[in-house]
């Protein structure tokens, strides 16, 4: 069976990807250019961690997604031992 993406899942795995790397560039850019307002841990001080763990999602979800339409299109074969 050949699963295939719909437009608003390709949307969204779009605007979860965009959303990952904003807070990743804003929690970098809050640490990098300590601004005073922000000095003070409580405020934003996971949101570049929290980015990161987003990409390493979306980046495991498409690998698997790939590899397993690959995989079903005959175009890989996994052999084991």
């Amino acid at each position: 069976m050949d699963k295939k993406l719909t437009g608003q899942q390709e949307t969204f795995l779009d605007l979860f990807r965009i959303l990952a790397a904003f807070f990743v560039v804003i929690g970098h850019s809050l640490g990098f250019y300590q601004l005073t307002v922000f000095q003070d841990d409580r405020y934003f001080c996971y949101w570049k961690e929290i980015g990161v763990v987003m990409l390493f999602l979306l980046s495991g979800f498409l690998l698997a997604y790939s590899t397993e339409t690959k995989y079903n299109s005959g175009g890989i074969a996994i052999k084991f031992m």
